[in-house]
């Protein structure tokens, strides 16, 4: 009786590889296999060149920032925030960092997710051209006490008021001549050169306001007092007020106290 003895399943693959058509499917087989390694390999260098060298840091509002608003107080406060976005989204003229808004004040408003650009900003003389159309840039002299030098800032919001004195039959009197202005150049405290600030240092504050509010402000400045009252950004605007002796007293009751 004889005994057939199985061949092994190695030596069946063999001698297939070594035919023609075992070769073949072979080389198809790595040819696949390498075009799908370059193909991967590719995609994660594209990948990786769009994620990290075509990105760019841009400052972006992280809140809403009204026109006047100082560069001083948006680089200080939780204004913007810096990010990262890929090249072609960055906007034309954008900025990267804070320092670029020193000495600069927004001509225009910023709104939330915003990128912030160069032509957002102007500075000096140049935010006086670019006034509307029926508003003027009036400098107002002012001491320390009017006009709230030192703690008043470019790109501030103020209410202004004139006052007069008694002249004659006509009373003492005080009244608001604009509400919500803009503060295009602050007066600032002068040097007393030993690192400290005067306490009587006295300039002009540049502000924004209508042309009929210019005319009433420089009378005023000529022949009484102005004032002004520092407003938060979204204070509430203050009655058109006429404010006398008599209207105080008639308010508080004369001879009493508050």
């Amino acid at each position: 009786m004889e005994i057939t003895q199985r061949r092994p399943a190695r030596d069946s693959v063999g001698r297939w590889s070594s035919t023609r058509r075992g070769a073949l499917t072979i080389a198809l087989i790595s040819a696949a296999i390498a075009a799908g390694i370059l193909v991967f390999a590719l995609h994660s260098y594209r990948h990786s060149i769009e994620t990290q060298a075509n990105t760019a840091s841009v400052l972006v509002a992280n809140r809403f920032i009204e026109k006047g608003t100082s560069g001083a107080a948006i680089g200080v406060g939780q204004f913007v925030a810096t990010t990262k976005i890929l090249d072609k989204q960055v906007a034309q003229g954008a900025l990267a960092n804070t320092a670029a808004l020193h000495g600069e004040v927004t001509n225009t408003d910023i709104y939330p997710g915003q990128q912030l650009t160069a032509a957002d900003f102007v500075s000096g003389g140049l935010f006086y051209s670019k006034l509307p159309p029926n508003q003027r840039a009036v400098s107002v002299p002012v001491n320390p006490a009017q006009g709230l030098i030192g703690a008043v800032q470019t790109g501030d919001r103020v209410d202004v008021y004139v006052s007069f004195k008694k002249e004659g039959a006509t009373p003492a009197y005080l009244r608001l001549v604009a509400s919500d202005v803009v503060v295009l150049d602050a007066a600032q405290k002068k040097s007393s050169g030993l690192g400290a600030s005067t306490v009587n240092a006295t300039g002009s504050d540049v502000l924004e306001v209508s042309a009929h509010q210019a005319a009433e402000l420089a009378f005023g400045s000529e022949f009484g007092k102005v004032w002004l009252v520092l407003r938060a950004a979204n204070g509430t605007s203050p009655g058109n007020e006429l404010v006398s002796k008599a209207s105080v007293l008639a308010e508080n009751g004369e001879g009493t106290r508050r």
